[in-house]
């Protein structure tokens, strides 16, 4: 009898081991694995310590109670949904047909509020309730367009601006009338210039070259053939002079000789020179376009000067051009006369 009894309390120590190892192992295993253990590794929890009487007596505990399986802990993401799906109770709201009603409202509100604003210096007063021209306001059960901030931006810059006696509220009338166009103009009259494109040119704006380079030539002709040969004769030049100095020859003499061997004679030809260029830049001035800021680095520098400085840059840039012609012409002036000496050597008497 004692014998059994020793072996049931061995059993029953035996057992209740056992069965509190396996607890523990369940313990860290799922405190490793985290809250989504149960989720991702549906394993069967231990069966509940099924102890004998003899052994709940032996280790002082009560009876065990069959306790009913817990349903595994639901992962983060299933909580979060969860979560959302509570705390809004009724149905999800479809927006694909339109925008929400807040938002349809909320923009009722703002255009029919651009009408009540008090009338700016310049332009007329509006009544409460009305909507400045341009403004076309939704009735309150018509549709609004699909995108409502982009269309009451169209409108905005679409609108008339209204005349003003006063160029002071002219501007503040515009400002206000068209709010977008402030966004252009604040970068200054220059960077206004730069990002308008360049005019075409017209025939005489291209021609204008062509005439310098003609107009040197038509002067180099005349006082080759009439005004030095006139000068000539009219100061008995051709009495003193042997006959094979006359003619093309007086001219080939310069080649190899002094001026005054061969009898030319002095003529003002600067001051023709001088007269001409001053109807060419007369003509070149009022018919040119408006001058185009210069590129590169020069214009990046300019943009940043203050007011007085770009014009002035402008304008020395202009007169240099002005003198830039002046030389080319008066290097034409210059090749023409020798060429005229060279040629006069061809067919001048021997």
């Amino acid at each position: 009898m004692s014998e059994s009894a020793a072996k049931q309390r061995a059993a029953a120590r035996r057992e209740a081991i056992l069965n509190a190892r396996g607890n523990r192992l369940s313990k860290l295993t799922s405190s490793a694995r985290g809250d989504a253990a149960a989720s991702l590794y549906d394993e069967p929890t231990p069966s509940p310590i099924r102890s004998s009487p003899a052994a709940a007596e032996l280790l002082g505990e009560e009876p065990t109670i069959n306790m009913p399986r817990p349903s595994p802990s639901p992962s983060p993401a299933s909580r979060r949904t969860s979560r959302l799906y509570q705390s809004s109770p009724g149905p999800p709201e479809d927006f694909s047909g339109g925008i929400p009603p807040e938002q349809e409202a909320m923009m009722r509100a703002l255009l029919a509020s651009m009408g009540g604003a008090a009338a700016a210096p310049g332009l007329p007063s509006l009544a409460p309730g009305m909507t400045p021209p341009g403004i076309n306001v939704p009735a309150a059960g018509g549709p609004l367009p699909s995108d409502p901030f982009s269309a009451m931006l169209a409108q905005l810059a679409n609108q008339p601006q209204l005349p003003s006696s006063s160029s002071t509220d002219g501007a503040a009338a515009a400002a206000m009338m068209n709010p977008l166009a402030a966004f252009g103009s604040s970068a200054g009259p220059t960077a206004s210039v730069a990002v308008s494109p360049p005019k075409p040119k017209s025939l005489l704006q291209k021609l204008v070259p062509l005439l310098h380079a003609v107009s040197v030539l038509f002067l180099l002709a005349y006082f080759v053939f009439k005004w030095e040969p006139s000068a000539y004769e009219a100061g008995g030049g051709a009495a003193d002079l042997p006959a094979s100095m006359s003619g093309w020859s007086r001219w080939s003499s310069l080649a190899n000789a002094k001026s005054d061997v061969g009898g030319i004679q002095a003529v003002p030809i600067f001051a023709a020179f001088t007269t001409l260029q001053i109807v060419l830049h007369s003509i070149r001035i009022y018919n040119e376009p408006p001058p185009q800021p210069p590129s590169g680095i020069l214009g990046m520098v300019i943009s940043n000067l203050p007011p007085p400085f770009p014009n002035a840059i402008q304008t020395g840039l202009k007169y240099l051009q002005m003198g830039g012609a002046v030389m080319d012409d008066l290097s034409v002036l210059v090749f023409a006369v020798g060429v005229i000496v060279w040629g006069a050597g061809l067919f001048a008497v021997p």
